[in-house]
């Protein structure tokens, strides 16, 4: 074993990567979200090793393969973006079709076979930059686990300011009911009730400090000694679903949608949480489902929805908002999902114009942000949208882009993100 490491590091000075090999490790870092060049460097040298290690002179595509995997692939933080939806055109006739039968020419004779060993031009050449690029970029797609993506984004950090929100709401603090919590020293008043057992423990170390209470009592208590009794309950949650129906949804990704939401609307109805579903398309956003628990009702507002028109993205969050207010008015914690491709096209006055409905919809997610209220943005356009991540990021919301649209995949990552907190 020692000589074999001695002669892989001898034959290591010697190999380096050519220029396509290290372009193809680059553009596969680029796409899976991977931003450091540290990680490009260390898969480079990674390749120039396994080649040195298994006895070759040049770096294989094995070798870039294998150092994909091994080096860019645990640091990837997102799906490379679908490519675009090409039309395809009959190919153009050949020469034999376009004449006549009596004109067609006849076939020519095939080559003589040649027994002769091959030259270097019969042996097969070398993959293209484009091949290798893919072939890499595949290897290491094939090692991230399933889900491993999704749970990186949600396992994000919450915003600072923003609550964590669980199945039953944002956690506070009782003094008379919910899930025990520890002991603190304080006086029973306002509701506090002692801690007995708790208040013992305090003063039962310092019995040979006091002197004997009156009356024949067996231990001194004094009012440091109070400890009192801590609970933590659970508020109830709404589920505010922003959908976009407009024309720029896709009948399909819409009906995508609409599916995970329904699976996201029968998870709420198990652990007894209110849903609101908010549609917006044309020049207006409505409440198809005021905050209600009736699961029939929710299927039925959603089942109805039609899609085609604008993006009134400005009016939908104000909306979102209002309903936010008023459910934390009555002590409810609002948990905001948005399915939109972010392409807001109509302001807040029912006009149309890119530039003023950014600007009003950017306003209006930073507003929201301003409630502290958790929220995801489910970018359901077909490739990652940048304005769907500056709105997304601007109200404060976690960015998952959808460019494979699934209903079981999108009902996952809303679980997710109202899921309880497990110990």
């Amino acid at each position: 074993m020692p000589k074999a490491v001695q002669s892989a590091r001898e034959r290591l000075k010697h190999i380096q990567l050519s220029d396509d090999q290290t372009q193809a490790l680059c553009h596969t870092a680029l796409a899976l979200g991977v931003g450091s060049l540290r990680a490009s460097l260390t898969a480079c040298r990674l390749a120039c090793a396994s080649a040195a290690w298994h006895g070759h002179s040049e770096v294989s595509e094995a070798d870039v393969a294998w150092a994909a995997r091994m080096v860019l692939a645990p640091r990837a933080t997102q799906l490379p973006a679908a490519p675009p939806e090409a039309e395809s055109e009959p190919p153009p006739p050949s020469e034999a079709e376009a004449l006549p039968d009596d004109q067609v020419p006849p076939p020519e004779p095939p080559p003589p076979e040649d027994d002769s060993e091959d030259t270097p031009e019969d042996q097969p050449a070398p993959p293209s930059a484009q091949d290798l690029q893919d072939l890499v970029l595949a290897a290491a797609l094939a090692s991230i686990p399933p889900n491993l993506l999704d749970r990186m984004v949600l396992g994000a950090t919450t915003p600072k300011g923003a609550r964590s929100a669980g199945s039953s709401g944002a956690a506070q603090r009782s003094r008379q009911r919910g899930r025990p919590l520890a002991p603190r020293p304080g006086s029973p008043s306002q509701g506090a009730r002692l801690h007995v057992l708790a208040t013992l423990r305090a003063a039962a170390p310092r019995q040979k400090l006091r002197p004997p209470p009156p009356g024949g009592g067996r231990i001194a208590v004094r009012s440091e000694d109070f400890h009192i009794h801590r609970f933590q309950q659970k508020q109830a949650s709404c589920l505010i679903f922003a959908v976009d129906a407009s024309g720029s949804a896709a009948l399909a990704r819409l009906a995508e949608a609409k599916g995970a939401v329904e699976l996201m609307l029968q998870q709420s109805y198990a652990r007894r949480d209110q849903v609101c579903v908010i549609a917006f398309r044309g020049t207006k956003a409505e409440v198809l489902l005021p905050p209600t628990r009736s699961l029939v009702r929710a299927k039925r507002a959603l089942g109805g929805l039609p899609g085609g028109g604008g993006t009134p993205l400005a009016t939908a969050l104000k909306l979102c908002q209002e309903q936010a207010q008023a459910q934390m008015r009555l002590g409810v914690t609002p948990l905001l999902v948005v399915l939109c491709d972010g392409r807001a096209n109509v302001n807040l006055q029912g006009l149309g114009g890119r530039e003023s409905a950014m600007v009003d919809a950017l306003a209006w997610a930073q507003a929201w942000r301003s409630l502290a209220c958790a929220a995801v943005w489910l970018d359901t356009s077909v490739q990652p949208d940048a304005k769907a991540q500056q709105l997304a990021q601007t109200m404060g919301a976690r960015y998952l882009p959808m460019p494979q649209a699934q209903a079981q995949r999108m009902a996952a990552v809303m679980q997710s993100l109202v899921a309880p907190a497990k110990a």
